[in-house]
């Protein structure tokens, strides 16, 4: 339900089928669910994050910490195990296309944003620290073809599940109110360039529209 495509007035067609998108009414973007998405996780990896919320390849924020702390963590190895298996054997997905922005002349030094305000914990190459804070190279946020995780996850902050195999996680702060809506856009651009391979072109008018928020 979540990992799937829409299709007209929400539905779910077969050519959809985990192959990602926008979730109805969250407001976040789910990565497709195949061998492609889920390669930089090996087996064993994968199978712990499901359980724990928590590897060296990505983290689980949003609707996504909710589902483990709700019922995945309860998995048992072999359980979780078995879904790794499965969900790395799905044939890759055709890649979505991405929402052409119009070309901007940015005003804000998304670099700059960058290194004052997220280099301690993600590194200046973006490899974040093993055990502490996630990388952003290649992380979903980074390479969705939807940025709304990004700038979701830099105005609000996020915490992964708490789990009997992470028991003290991480979390990453809110930016609303230390940043204006113009270093928001400017340092989602700049990560999803050097880290993900993605054109980006958001403007401050972009964020202040997530969730109708004005930030001054």
């Amino acid at each position: 339900m979540c990992h799937s495509r829409r299709g007209e007035y929400g539905s779910l067609p077969a050519e959809g089928y985990l192959a990602g998108g926008p979730m109805p009414w969250l407001r976040w973007y789910a990565p497709p669910l195949d061998s492609a998405q889920l390669a930089r996780y090996s087996e064993p990896q994968l199978a712990a994050y499901l359980r724990s919320g928590q590897s060296d390849a990505g983290a689980a924020y949003g609707p996504m910490a909710e589902v483990v702390y709700g019922g995945l963590h309860v998995l048992t190895e072999a359980d979780a195990a078995a879904m790794a298996h499965w969900l790395k054997s799905i044939p890759a997905h055709p890649p979505a296309a991405t929402p052409q922005q119009p070309g901007i002349t940015e005003q804000v030094d998304g670099a700059a944003v960058y290194k004052r305000a997220c280099a301690d914990c993600h590194g200046d190459d973006g490899n974040g620290k093993t055990g502490q804070y996630p990388a952003l190279r290649e992380a979903v946020a980074m390479t969705a073809p939807d940025p709304i995780n990004a700038v979701r996850m830099v105005l609000y902050g996020g915490l992964p599940p708490t789990t009997e195999a992470n028991p003290q996680p991480y979390s990453m702060p809110p930016f609303v109110y230390q940043l204006s809506a113009a270093e928001i856009a400017a340092v989602v651009n700049y990560t999803r360039r050097e880290f993900g391979q993605r054109s980006s072109a958001l403007i401050a008018t972009d964020v202040e529209a997530d969730e109708g928020i004005v930030i001054e």
